[in-house]
């Protein structure tokens, strides 16, 4: 026998009839035997199509003569039986739930025609309906055999294939071709060697030497690379600096900090990325400024703090009233600028030659062995060009006064309260009635070590004038109070400060530290020198 077969409906019998209809009804028991209640509640004549209310349904037998028929509902109380003839028959169970009619009539064969009873058994004896069957080896249309069983064709729907293949219904049943990546029977799941992402199958991801670009540990297990980045390293492949480090050298490393030290106190130092940038001053090079050029080499500069003093005195002439000044941080040169500091500006064509002994036989411009000694007969505008080509400029008198007094003290001297003399600066010597402590000249810059404010400037006092960026006036009145020069308005002279080794008698008084003396700006004279300041960098 082939693997299934149906049964096909050919032919219904008739049934027996028990009587006449005798009145209206409401339900079966009001009409007498061989009639039944109507919809209408009519007594009509029991036709025992009637009794089941619906066609018999195809039937399916298989290889193992296993029938099934599914009835639509309405079975209880009828009992079903497959016959061959009057008296051999195999009564069907009936699953009351699911309607199910099955059974296992073992004289069934191939192409023989069968009969299906079903009896009535609230009718007195019963009501049979007897219809006829043929099995043959074909589906009604519309429907296909799935495991000996005539069932309904399946059609593809948009998301029959979940989304991710190509469906065919053309034999029935659903056939999904799976795109690559997917699998499953609607292709719902990812095959092996892939995984989800976003509702997509992507081919899995290995570990390998470059997946976290060397800078932490690779997990592959899920499909995804996944990172644990090193300390300072961040993003999917350790391809970033976490916050707090910068790149250096292919490498993230802690940000720094920028120090007044960063730049070895010659270039202006800038951390915003992380890193130390120094921006060196004029005549340092090199990543932290370390390294001078030319000049600069022998320039030693000093750094003050920012501070408030009361500048001034009301015992000495120009220098009154006594009134308090606001100074900034700035760094100011140890010592007066020397001749050999002076040379490598002229030799290289940024500044022009001081004075010489035809000026005056005081001037140290072009005489030997004067290498170190503090550089003079220059005038104002020479001094402010010589600064400016080191990165920095004249000090304010304020500013010069400052220094002078060791950060603003209470101080009559750069060393304090002792008397003037030789032991302290290099000015005319009152006991042997000579210039220069006895040299008639300047000596070496830095030359009396007792006389260095307490920073270690030298030469505060004595030696050469040094120029300041003031116009002298006759009094402070009006004076800025934020150590700005004073150069409004304007008048015919500039301040300079200090004494010198040559004994002008009215000039004694800038010995000290509040002592004002002036100067015409365009004059060489031997008694003038200058040191020079800056901002200092951060």
């Amino acid at each position: 026998m082939s693997g299934f077969a149906r049964l096909a409906l050919v032919v219904c019998t008739a049934c027996v009839l028990a009587g006449c209809p005798v009145d209206t009804c409401h339900h079966n028991d009001d009409c007498i035997d061989g009639y039944l209640c109507s919809q209408e509640q009519d007594c009509v004549e029991a036709d025992p199509l009637a009794i089941a209310d619906q066609p018999l349904p195809d039937a399916v037998v298989d290889q193992d003569y296993q029938i099934t028929m599914y009835a639509q509902g309405g079975l209880d109380p009828y009992q079903w039986a497959i016959v061959r003839d009057e008296t051999d028959a195999s009564w069907i169970s009936i699953d009351a739930d699911s309607g199910l009619l099955s059974g296992s009539p073992t004289f069934l064969e191939a192409d023989m025609k069968v009969t299906v009873r079903v009896t009535d058994n609230s009718y007195g004896d019963g009501l049979t309906i007897s219809r006829q069957y043929t099995l043959n080896s074909e589906c009604a249309a519309g429907h296909h055999e799935d495991q000996g069983m005539c069932i309904q064709d399946q059609l593809c729907l948009a998301n029959t294939c979940s989304g991710h293949g190509t469906c065919n219904d053309s034999s029935g049943v659903v056939v999904c071709t799976c795109y690559q990546g997917h699998a499953g029977d609607y292709c719902e799941t990812c095959a092996a060697g892939y995984h989800d992402e976003s509702g997509t199958c992507v081919a899995d991801e290995t570990c390998n030497a470059g997946s976290c670009s060397g800078h932490g540990r690779c997990v592959d297990s899920t499909g995804v690379v996944t990172c644990t980045c090193d300390d300072g390293y961040t993003g999917q492949h350790c391809d970033e600096c976490a916050a707090g480090y910068h790149e250096e050298e292919l490498e993230c490393v802690p940000n720094r900090t920028c120090l007044p030290s960063s730049c070895s106190f010659h270039g202006t130092c800038d951390d915003s990325t992380g890193a130390l940038v120094c921006t060196c001053d004029l005549g340092f090079e090199g990543d932290n400024c370390e390294t001078c050029i030319g000049v600069h080499c022998s320039l030693e500069w000093v750094a003050l703090q920012a501070g408030v003093f009361d500048m001034g005195s009301d015992d000495l002439p120009g220098s009154s009233p006594v009134h308090q000044v606001t100074i900034e941080d700035f760094s100011i040169l140890r010592t007066e600028v020397t001749i050999s500091q002076y040379q490598e500006c002229v030799s290289a064509g940024e500044c022009s030659e001081p004075g010489d002994t035809s000026v005056d036989s005081y001037c140290n411009w072009g005489q030997s062995g004067r290498e170190v000694h503090p550089v003079n007969c220059v005038d104002w505008f020479q001094a402010c060009d010589f600064c400016a080509r080191i990165g920095g400029r004249l000090p304010t008198e304020a500013e010069w006064e400052y220094a002078a007094r060791s950060e603003g003290q209470d101080v009559t001297y750069p060393w304090g309260e002792d008397a003037l003399s030789c032991d302290f600066a290099v000015v005319y010597d009152f006991d042997q009635d000579i210039h220069g402590c006895g040299e008639d000249s300047t000596w070496p810059v830095c030359s009396k070590p007792a006389g260095n404010t307490q920073q270690g400037l030298c030469d505060m006092t004595g030696n050469v004038f040094e120029w300041c960026r003031d116009w002298y006036h006759e009094t402070y009145e009006g004076a800025p109070a934020d150590g700005s020069a004073w150069e409004d308005p304007a008048s015919t002279d500039r301040v300079i400060r200090g004494l010198c080794f040559f004994h002008p008698v009215f000039f004694v008084h800038c010995a000290e530290v509040s002592g004002r003396c002036l100067g015409r700006p365009a004059v060489q004279s031997f008694i003038q020198g200058f040191r020079c300041v800056r901002k200092i960098s951060p």
